[in-house]
């Protein structure tokens, strides 16, 4: 009689590659965090300057300097000033 569990064993044959690429994901994984834990105050720097400027240069400077990019859509058939769509990549 043969029993099928509910998960799959994987020995590895190498532990210390495992462990290795493991480290790495977590290194990678706190690195990734550290980038979210600064950029939300930098973000909220850059929108308090965005603000107080009126100067456009600057506020696309600001806005580059956590932003990779941004799109825009407006489609034909939207004919409202405020119907697009913007889709903003932040730089984390």
């Amino acid at each position: 009689m043969h029993f099928v569990l509910g998960y799959h064993l994987c020995i590895e044959r190498n532990p210390k590659r495992k462990i290795d690429q493991l480290r790495e994901e977590i290194a990678k994984e706190q690195l990734k965090e550290k980038n979210i834990n600064e950029y939300i105050p930098t973000v909220k720097k850059v929108l308090d300057a965005y603000r107080l400027t009126d100067d456009v240069e600057k506020k696309n400077r600001l806005l580059k300097s956590v932003l990779e990019k941004a799109t825009y859509l407006r489609k034909p058939e939207w004919t409202k000033k405020d119907q697009f769509t913007i889709q903003l990549y932040p730089r984390i």
